[in-house]
């Protein structure tokens, strides 16, 4: 079994591009409002962290796409919210779910909300859209979600990483 992972992580280390797009397009998606709830980010990051494994240029390039990734999604909520508000307010399906629940969550929280919400996975598709349509500022929205998004990144590749490290060796 050892040397089929480590196999893996070779053949993973060996396409750094490759590797690097999967994980910005699955913490994009991850983050994006409304397509996060059918997107399987947070265990997909869980599974992709130990391909650089004993790599630590790897895991560095994987952490920065994966933060990127993370970072755009969550704006592009926000954008979203912001310019097509009274456009979102109408679909009755979103009002009827978490929507609502991640309104009253930014109202409690203010722009705290915007750094958890990115770790509590149904509020993730929702909070950036709600702040956007809520009018918190770009600048403050872009503080809770850079820094959230590099601190939920690590904290999702950096276990496969350690736990492999010494098989890829």
């Amino acid at each position: 079994m050892a040397d089929v992972v480590n196999q893996l992580i070779n053949t993973a280390q060996q396409h750094t591009v490759l590797i690097s797009l999967i994980v910005f397009l699955l913490t994009f998606t991850k983050s994006c409002a409304i397509v996060s709830l059918v997107i399987p980010g947070t265990s997909g990051l869980l599974l992709l962290g130990p391909l650089s494994a004993g790599n630590v240029g790897l895991f560095a390039i994987m952490w920065a796409m994966a933060s990127l990734g993370a970072i755009s999604g969550f704006w592009l909520s926000w954008w979203i919210g912001k310019y097509y508000y009274h456009r979102i307010r109408h679909w009755r399906w979103l009002k009827l779910s978490i929507m609502e629940k991640s309104r009253v969550f930014l109202q409690r929280w203010g722009i705290y909300a915007v750094f958890l919400g990115r770790f509590i996975s149904p509020l993730r598709a929702t909070v950036p859209l709600a702040s956007g349509m809520s009018g918190v500022t770009h600048r403050q929205f872009q503080l809770a979600n850079i820094s959230s998004a590099f601190i939920w990144t690590f904290i999702l590749l950096v276990p496969g990483a350690i736990s492999l490290g010494l098989m890829a060796d």
